[in-house]
């Protein structure tokens, strides 16, 4: 690691006030042909197994998710609040149909750590390495959770990200 553990929990509350609204790009897949980027309104972030970690959360049905298994880094964008639009956008429509960084604009820039790609504006950035997965179990869920949120039975997979490298123009 380049970066002091505490720079990451000094830049905690910016990361906070990003969620649920107008939420974190996410952007997985191999770096190169096969990308996607997506919004994520529920994040973790943490100390686990002596490491600063990250914990997202995405549903099966996300194009992401499929990225998501077949590569294990992604990054984590925080962006200016004037992207909120494209940050909307990428919560509504599926990289499986289009392509969002095109519609968007959004411009991509390589890692130092991962194979991911950041995001070129964005204020903060985590490159993850993945560490765990582990889909959510009904039965392990409260009954007020369990019908607030899967209704549908669509439970998120919890992934688990080692931070290789933490990047902050603020």
């Amino acid at each position: 690691m380049n970066y002091k553990i505490h720079e990451i929990w000094e830049k905690a509350h910016l990361i906070l006030n990003k969620l649920p609204n107008p939420g974190i790009l996410l952007i997985s897949g191999d770096g190169i042909k096969n990308i996607n980027i997506m919004t994520i309104g529920w994040l973790q972030i943490g100390f686990i197994w002596k490491e600063p970690v990250v914990s997202i959360f995405v549903r099966p049905s996300r194009h992401s998710f499929k990225l998501l298994q077949e590569h294990d880094e992604f990054t984590i964008n925080v962006m200016p609040d004037f992207f909120n639009k494209e940050i909307a956008f990428c919560g509504a429509k599926s990289g499986a149909y289009c392509d969002k960084f095109k519609e968007t604009g959004l411009q991509t820039v390589s890692s130092k750590k991962v194979s991911s790609l950041s995001l070129k504006d964005a204020e903060i950035t985590f490159e993850c390495k993945t560490l765990y997965k582990n889909i959510i179990k009904p039965e392990n869920l409260s009954d007020l959770i369990l019908a607030r949120y899967y209704g549908d039975g669509n439970f998120h997979q919890i992934i688990t990200g080692m931070i290789l490298n933490f990047k902050s123009k603020i």
